[in-house]
């Protein structure tokens, strides 16, 4: 593992005599690229330093063909509704998503990026995943839309308005990074 300069931090790199390349497969400053993948978009989170004879960029180039940067039914929403309902937008975008069936963690990331490209602030909790047989948290977030307050809930992949006071604290944990919790396992 390297460290990539730019965001410290750490991505895989390989390198040989022809070629060096980073793979920060999480893309820390982008939708990460395995929630990508299962929604069948183009992969970017490779970074190609050096590739003397090109098979890096050209492998990246194939595998990219014919996938599309972002999935068609979000940009024919995005041209509807983004900047004139929020909201509305982002409800229609957790439908869209609901179809593809993605895991709890990449529809917190693909919700998380469409959220924050409407500068809007974020703040992250999570939440105890009641159906998992195991004590296991998701990270969902919450945040504050013309003076209303919502939850994206990844457990249940929905977005609804509600009272931040409100919320069950023995199952919403908020400031994760600042609480230290016992090692339970998992």
């Amino acid at each position: 593992m390297v460290g990539d300069r730019e965001n410290l931090h750490y991505v895989v790199g390989l390198t040989g005599n022809d070629y060096s390349v980073l793979l920060d497969l999480d893309n820390f400053n982008k939708l990460k690229d395995l929630t990508r993948l299962k929604l069948g978009l183009t992969i970017n989170g490779i970074t190609i330093l050096r590739d003397d004879f090109g098979k890096f960029q050209k492998a990246l180039d194939n595998f990219n063909k014919d996938r599309l940067d972002e999935l068609a039914e979000v940009k024919e929403i995005e041209e509807e509704l983004k900047g004139k309902d929020d909201i509305k937008y982002f409800k229609n975008v957790i439908e869209i998503l609901r179809k593809y069936n993605i895991d709890s963690q990449g529809f917190f990331e693909y919700m998380r990026v469409k959220i924050e490209q409407e500068e809007i602030k974020i703040e992250k909790i999570w939440k105890e995943a009641k159906e998992s047989g195991e004590r296991r948290y998701l990270r969902c977030l919450i945040f504050n839309f013309n003076s209303k307050t919502y939850l994206l809930d990844s457990d249940e992949k929905i977005l609804r308005e509600v009272d931040k006071e409100k919320l069950d604290k023995k199952h919403f944990i908020f400031n994760p990074e600042e609480n230290q919790y016992d090692y339970y396992g998992g």
